[in-house]
Protein backbone atom coordinates (compact mmCIF):
# COMPACT_ATOMS: atom_id res chain seq x y z
CA UNK A 1 0.00 0.00 0.00
CA UNK A 2 2.75 2.41 0.90
CA UNK A 3 4.26 1.69 -2.46
CA UNK A 4 1.51 2.79 -4.42
CA UNK A 5 0.62 5.65 -2.58
CA UNK A 6 4.36 6.71 -3.59
CA UNK A 7 3.70 5.73 -6.87
CA UNK A 8 0.72 7.51 -7.00
CA UNK A 9 1.81 10.70 -5.81
CA UNK A 10 5.21 10.70 -8.04
CA UNK A 11 2.59 10.53 -10.91
CA UNK A 12 0.81 13.62 -9.59
CA UNK A 13 3.97 15.34 -9.04
CA UNK A 14 4.90 14.43 -12.76
CA UNK A 15 1.58 15.89 -14.24
CA UNK A 16 2.20 19.24 -12.53
CA UNK A 17 5.51 19.37 -14.27
CA UNK A 18 3.61 18.74 -17.12
CA UNK A 19 1.21 21.25 -16.55
CA UNK A 20 4.41 23.28 -15.97
CA UNK A 21 5.81 22.74 -19.15
CA UNK A 22 2.93 23.44 -21.24
CA UNK A 23 2.68 26.73 -19.72
CA UNK A 24 5.83 27.63 -20.55
CA UNK A 25 5.65 26.35 -23.63
CA UNK A 26 2.41 28.40 -24.84
CA UNK A 27 4.47 32.05 -23.13
CA UNK A 28 2.55 31.77 -19.61
CA UNK A 29 2.96 33.48 -16.59
CA UNK A 30 3.46 31.80 -12.99
CA UNK A 31 2.07 28.40 -11.74
CA UNK A 32 -0.36 27.05 -13.19
CA UNK A 33 -3.47 26.42 -11.40
CA UNK A 34 -3.91 22.96 -12.94
CA UNK A 35 0.11 22.40 -12.09
CA UNK A 36 -0.72 23.58 -8.30
CA UNK A 37 -3.68 21.06 -7.94
CA UNK A 38 -1.72 18.09 -8.79
CA UNK A 39 1.35 19.38 -6.95
CA UNK A 40 -0.44 19.66 -3.52
CA UNK A 41 -2.28 16.43 -3.82
CA UNK A 42 0.35 14.74 -4.63
CA UNK A 43 2.11 16.03 -1.27
CA UNK A 44 -1.02 15.22 0.26
CA UNK A 45 -1.02 11.51 -1.04
CA UNK A 46 2.79 11.36 -0.28
CA UNK A 47 2.04 12.38 3.48
CA UNK A 48 -0.56 9.94 3.39
CA UNK A 49 2.09 7.87 2.82
CA UNK A 50 4.35 8.83 5.21
CA UNK A 51 2.09 8.68 7.69
CA UNK A 52 1.29 5.37 6.87
CA UNK A 53 4.51 4.15 7.06
CA UNK A 54 4.72 5.52 10.58
CA UNK A 55 2.00 3.91 11.92
CA UNK A 56 2.68 0.48 10.53
CA UNK A 57 6.18 0.10 11.33
CA UNK A 58 5.84 2.32 14.32
CA UNK A 59 9.19 4.72 13.61
CA UNK A 60 9.66 8.07 11.34
CA UNK A 61 10.80 7.56 7.89
CA UNK A 62 14.51 8.53 8.28
CA UNK A 63 16.60 5.97 8.56
CA UNK A 64 17.32 3.63 5.22
CA UNK A 65 17.59 4.85 1.91
CA UNK A 66 13.75 4.82 0.54
CA UNK A 67 12.38 6.10 3.42
CA UNK A 68 14.68 9.09 4.10
CA UNK A 69 14.65 9.95 0.13
CA UNK A 70 10.87 9.40 0.47
CA UNK A 71 10.89 12.09 3.58
CA UNK A 72 12.73 14.15 1.33
CA UNK A 73 11.94 14.38 -1.69
CA UNK A 74 8.33 15.33 0.13
CA UNK A 75 9.90 18.32 2.15
CA UNK A 76 11.14 19.79 -1.33
CA UNK A 77 8.00 19.57 -2.36
CA UNK A 78 6.37 21.30 -0.13
CA UNK A 79 9.01 23.97 -0.05
CA UNK A 80 8.31 24.59 -3.81
CA UNK A 81 5.06 24.74 -2.80
CA UNK A 82 5.08 27.23 -0.18
CA UNK A 83 7.81 29.45 -2.39
CA UNK A 84 5.50 28.72 -5.34
CA UNK A 85 2.40 30.08 -4.14
CA UNK A 86 2.72 33.61 -3.13
CA UNK A 87 3.58 36.35 -5.71
CA UNK A 88 4.96 35.29 -9.52
CA UNK A 89 7.49 33.09 -8.16
CA UNK A 90 5.35 29.85 -9.44
CA UNK A 91 7.79 29.09 -12.32
CA UNK A 92 10.24 27.64 -9.89
CA UNK A 93 8.53 24.64 -9.28
CA UNK A 94 9.13 24.07 -13.25
CA UNK A 95 12.78 23.50 -11.99
CA UNK A 96 12.32 21.57 -8.92
CA UNK A 97 9.41 19.52 -9.44
CA UNK A 98 11.22 17.31 -11.81
CA UNK A 99 13.87 17.01 -9.07
CA UNK A 100 11.07 15.83 -6.65
CA UNK A 101 9.98 13.54 -9.27
CA UNK A 102 13.66 12.07 -9.77
CA UNK A 103 14.27 11.75 -6.00
CA UNK A 104 11.11 9.96 -5.14
CA UNK A 105 11.42 7.57 -8.17
CA UNK A 106 14.44 6.39 -6.31
CA UNK A 107 13.00 6.12 -2.94
CA UNK A 108 10.03 3.99 -4.63
CA UNK A 109 12.88 1.90 -6.46
CA UNK A 110 14.69 0.98 -3.26
CA UNK A 111 11.85 0.72 -1.94
CA UNK A 112 10.19 2.30 1.19
CA UNK A 113 10.71 -0.41 4.10
CA UNK A 114 12.46 0.20 7.16
CA UNK A 115 15.94 -1.01 7.15
CA UNK A 116 15.49 -3.55 10.76
CA UNK A 117 18.61 -1.68 12.29
CA UNK A 118 18.49 -1.65 16.36
CA UNK A 119 16.55 1.09 18.18
CA UNK A 120 19.51 3.71 18.77
CA UNK A 121 18.03 5.87 15.92
CA UNK A 122 14.70 6.68 18.15
CA UNK A 123 16.03 9.59 20.05
CA UNK A 124 14.33 12.97 19.99
CA UNK A 125 18.55 14.37 18.78
CA UNK A 126 18.29 11.83 15.84
CA UNK A 127 15.05 12.89 15.05
CA UNK A 128 15.65 16.60 15.19
CA UNK A 129 19.47 16.01 13.22
CA UNK A 130 17.57 14.60 10.40
CA UNK A 131 14.50 16.38 10.04
CA UNK A 132 16.66 19.97 10.27
CA UNK A 133 19.52 18.20 7.93
CA UNK A 134 16.48 17.18 5.36
CA UNK A 135 14.86 20.90 5.49
CA UNK A 136 18.11 22.29 5.10
CA UNK A 137 18.45 20.43 2.10
CA UNK A 138 14.99 21.30 0.82
CA UNK A 139 15.89 24.74 1.07
CA UNK A 140 18.80 24.68 -0.52
CA UNK A 141 17.08 22.89 -3.62
CA UNK A 142 14.56 25.59 -3.88
CA UNK A 143 17.11 28.44 -3.08
CA UNK A 144 19.67 26.53 -5.76
CA UNK A 145 16.49 27.04 -8.43
CA UNK A 146 16.02 30.33 -7.54
CA UNK A 147 19.38 31.58 -8.33
CA UNK A 148 19.39 29.36 -11.53
CA UNK A 149 16.46 31.40 -12.41
CA UNK A 150 17.80 34.75 -11.21
CA UNK A 151 21.04 34.33 -13.86
CA UNK A 152 18.97 33.39 -16.68
CA UNK A 153 16.80 36.27 -16.21
CA UNK A 154 19.41 38.63 -15.68
CA UNK A 155 21.61 36.96 -18.67
CA UNK A 156 17.76 38.34 -20.83
CA UNK A 157 17.80 41.26 -19.35
CA UNK A 158 21.91 42.17 -20.01
CA UNK A 159 21.37 41.15 -23.28
CA UNK A 160 18.43 43.01 -23.91
CA UNK A 161 16.49 40.03 -25.91
CA UNK A 162 13.53 39.43 -24.42
CA UNK A 163 12.35 35.92 -25.06
CA UNK A 164 9.97 33.51 -23.88
CA UNK A 165 12.30 33.07 -20.94
CA UNK A 166 12.21 36.59 -20.06
CA UNK A 167 8.05 36.26 -20.39
CA UNK A 168 7.94 33.54 -18.14
CA UNK A 169 10.95 33.70 -15.43
CA UNK A 170 9.35 36.06 -12.54
CA UNK A 171 11.14 39.59 -12.04
CA UNK A 172 14.19 39.59 -10.57
CA UNK A 173 12.86 41.41 -7.14
CA UNK A 174 11.20 38.29 -6.78
CA UNK A 175 13.60 36.10 -7.15
CA UNK A 176 15.98 37.54 -5.16
CA UNK A 177 13.72 37.69 -2.20
CA UNK A 178 13.06 34.03 -3.08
Amino acid sequence: MIEWLHVAALLLYAAGAVHMGISFARGGRGLPPVAAVAVAGGLAVQAAALALFTAQWGELPLVGLGPSLSTLAFLIGLGTLVASLPGRAGTVSLLVIPVVVVVGAVAAAVGVVPQGGPTRFRGIWFVLHVLFAFLGYAGLTVAAAAGLMYLLQFRELKSKHFGAIFRFLPPLETLDRL
